[in-house]
């Protein structure tokens, strides 16, 4: 592929589960400039997401036998072991080597990359953004200033690093309605356990009717309890209009500013619940200024001019 498209740049993004970083060698051996987008954190956690048992761990930051040693990998020693071969074999010297730029979605990310021992002047901060099509897309599914529709919702994967267990906890004891969107491996248990008169659960939905259920809730909530780095469900939330809640934690607080939602301390429940309430009793939310500041911040124009001073063009 090099030879016959002979490119200047090579762009990395997600190739450690099916291409492996030998192509980011190749590519610098060939001559190329080597950007490399980081979406989590396997060159620092060889379990990709910093959790143990559930819990956020950064023990592999300074000893990756940790993650044999815990079984991190799925449990299985096997995968552990591999893990930890792989993180041994694509180590820091190498990949700073072959790497011009790693892209960090958010300042979190970068930090701990720098606390990780990656040159500093290797890593350069550029938030996600949101594809025009899609923001026309949101435009499609318009609804008017006041049509809020006094639910609140969660849109994502029903897993125990979400948080949306710790949200259901929350939910129970509030008297507005919360609608849950998505599946995955804690849906049927939650389901059976939290669905009453105000938690409504929704399963899958499609990209319209997930549009429809953001812009007509008083807010969205990311409860999360993991590194999250620069989740597009906050971006999104924000350029319908809607204010989002989220766990400070990870690269969460970065998106979230004033005017557009609150915080609260990971795993709080008092300060969630304090925040869902506060945010329900909002009457006068500017969604259209919302919508209008997160669609310039996470615009395709603002991606491309960051993007291109990192390929130096």
């Amino acid at each position: 592929i090099l030879n016959d498209f002979r490119p200047d740049i090579v762009h990395f993004h997600n190739i450690h589960s099916y291409l492996s970083p030998v192509v980011v060698k190749l590519a610098k051996d060939y001559g190329c400039r080597t950007v490399w987008t980081l979406h989590d954190y396997k060159l620092l956690c060889p379990s990709y997401n910093c959790l143990c048992q559930g819990k956020i761990c950064e023990a592999c930051f300074t000893d990756r036998f940790q993650v044999f040693r815990r079984k991190c990998m799925k449990g299985s020693r096997i995968a552990s072991a591999l893990a930890y071969g792989e993180a041994l074999w694509w180590n820091r010297k190498k990949l700073q080597r072959w790497v011009d730029t790693f892209v960090c979605p958010s300042s979190f990310m970068a930090q701990k990359m720098r606390a990780c021992g990656y040159d500093y002047t290797k890593l350069s901060v550029i938030c996600n953004f949101i594809e025009q099509d899609k923001l026309d897309f949101f435009h499609s599914t318009e609804i008017n200033e006041g049509e809020k529709s006094g639910y609140y919702c969660y849109v994502g994967r029903l897993s125990e690093e979400k948080g949306v267990r710790m949200l259901l906890e929350v939910a129970v004891s509030l008297p507005f309605p919360l609608y849950i969107a998505g599946d995955g491996p804690l849906l049927n248990e939650l389901q059976a356990k939290y669905s009453s008169g105000n938690v409504i659960f929704l399963g899958h939905l499609s990209s319209r009717e997930i549009v429809r259920l953001v812009k007509h809730a008083q807010t969205m909530v990311v409860p999360s309890i993991w590194y999250e780095n620069n989740p597009l469900s906050v971006i999104e939330s924000l350029c319908m209009g809607t204010p989002v809640i989220g766990a400070e934690v990870g690269g969460i607080p970065e998106l979230i500013r004033e005017g557009d939602g609150m915080l609260f301390r990971m795993g709080d429940k008092e300060e969630l619940a304090s925040a869902i309430v506060s945010m329900m009793s909002k009457d006068n939310v500017d969604t259209q200024g919302i919508a209008r500041r997160a669609q310039k911040r996470f615009s395709e124009e603002r991606y491309w001019a960051e993007l291109k001073s990192v390929y130096d063009l």
